[in-house]
């Protein structure tokens, strides 16, 4: 009985021991950390009255930084963005610029969303841009709406 009794009083402890969590859990975005270079391909059209007047081609490279930030997120070369499972979650930014030369007044406004993937070694981030701009000359003036995207493209040195 007394056997029965200290087996009965041990066996928990057993289980519980054999059962333990491994505290030593990796945080996921560690992979992800680290220099990378990047290339940016896309446009941006200015429109009126339903018609492209310009596109803007987008065509850039060089080099960022990714860090983590926060709890759950990533900083790509100063954007903070939030890592869940492989996806970036979107992030939408203001923009705002104003322009005059040789008498020539332009403003632009709008948004950028921002979203993206993740797998190792390869981050890709989409961007998406909306607003709308106005320009005048003189007594002239026209106005419309922007739109484009763009696909970054980050390579793990």
């Amino acid at each position: 009985m007394k056997n029965l009794f200290l087996l009965s009083a041990l066996l928990p402890m057993l289980l519980l021991a054999g059962c333990s969590k491994d505290e030593t859990a990796t945080d996921p975005r560690d992979q992800y950390v680290g220099n990378y270079n990047y290339i940016t391909v896309g446009s941006v059209s200015m429109n009126a009255a339903g018609t492209a007047l310009y596109t803007v081609p987008i065509n850039d490279n060089g080099t960022a930084t990714v860090t983590k930030s926060g709890d759950n997120e990533l900083n790509i070369d100063g954007i903070t963005m939030t890592l869940s499972g492989n996806s970036l979650l979107p992030v939408t930014a203001p923009f705002n610029e104003s322009v005059t030369e040789q008498g020539v007044s332009m403003n632009i406004s709008g948004t950028v969303t921002l979203q993206g993937t993740v797998s190792v070694g390869i981050i890709t981030v989409n961007a998406t841009y909306s607003g709308i701009w106005n320009g005048s000359q003189g007594d002239t003036s026209l106005s419309g709406t922007i739109s484009g995207t763009a696909v970054s493209t980050f390579t793990k040195q």
